[in-house]
């Protein structure tokens, strides 16, 4: 049985990884929503306002960002291997 990736476990995952309060990983997630999460100059946008946000380093955002990228695309790499799972 297969669980389907929804917002709030993407939230919980994201804290997990990332060792951010709930407050902190609700900015990340607000930040990835305000900008389309692929693309070069998305990502600086992003880096740059996960930075200004949270007042943290650019190596701090970036290591934020890939972290949230990760569990994004292992999901949709998980979804196109098996289509058809069940989501129960």
């Amino acid at each position: 049985m297969v669980m389907k990736m929804n917002k709030t476990m993407f939230l919980k995952e994201l804290q997990e990884k990332t060792n951010l309060s709930k407050k902190d990983t609700l900015v990340v997630s607000s930040m990835l929503d305000e900008y389309f999460v692929f693309g070069k100059k998305n990502k600086d946008k992003i880096v740059s306002a996960i930075k200004e946000k949270l007042n943290i380093t650019d190596t701090q955002a970036d290591e934020i960002y890939n972290i949230a990228m990760s569990i994004i695309t292992s999901n949709i790499k998980d979804k196109i291997k098996h289509p058809f799972r069940s989501e129960d």
